[in-house]
């Protein structure tokens, strides 16, 4: 559900006419829902109150389009928006699109942010392109999530230079709209401090 405090629209890119929304002002985060469609929450409009939230909706083709392919369309989408600096975040399937956006892109991407995300392909020369990535990253969990396993954020942790993951007690798999604040707050502090974001000494923190 699209909330009305949201602004529907299009943008032209890489061939496809593709449908967005967008709330706030302030540092751009580009979001991608795995769904494919525009689902938008409360956490959602919670950042928005410091950031500038822009949801993309996957191209059409995306169940025969490489990801690779899919990241390079909507990169080519936030160009057109005229945005040349920006956190990508994506949930589920669509984090390893945003990771791609990131890998395609490196000079424009400040931060990823990952929410109970697929696992990452187990291919050599996406695991070297990802570890040679600069930004940091956090990678979230809840501790209801019946569909990504744990041992799935941690290779996140293997996988990338910087890499914060953080499970939030009591959220499923739509963090999100399970608990919109913790997100919220989370998301905020992270996407605020970036390098010097700490979660603890140890690797990973149930957050209350």
């Amino acid at each position: 559900m699209i909330s009305e405090s949201f602004t529907e629209a299009f943008v032209e890119a890489g061939g496809f006419r593709i449908r967005y929304v967008e709330v706030g002002r302030g540092h751009p985060i580009i979001y991608l829902d795995e769904s494919g469609g525009l689902q938008l929450s409360r956490g959602y409009e919670m950042l928005a109150q410091t950031f500038r939230v822009i949801a993309l909706e996957l191209p059409e083709n995306r169940r025969s389009a490489s990801i690779e392919d899919l990241a390079r369309h909507l990169n080519a989408a936030v160009t057109a928006l005229g945005i040349e600096r920006y956190s990508v975040m994506g949930t589920s399937f669509a984090s390893t699109v945003a990771l791609w956006m990131a890998l395609l892109r490196p000079e424009s991407v400040e931060a990823i942010v990952l929410s109970a995300p697929a696992a990452p392909p187990r291919d050599e020369s996406f695991e070297k392109r990802a570890a040679e990535l600069p930004q940091p990253a956090l990678v979230l969990l809840g501790t209801d999530d019946k569909v990504t396993p744990p041992e799935c954020v941690r290779l996140y942790r293997e996988l990338l230079q910087s890499c914060h993951i953080v499970f939030v007690y009591g959220a499923g798999h739509a963090i999100d709209a399970d608990r919109p604040e913790a997100f919220a707050s989370l998301v905020g502090d992270f996407l605020t401090r970036k390098e010097q974001f700490v979660v603890r000494e140890t690797s990973a923190l149930i957050h209350p």
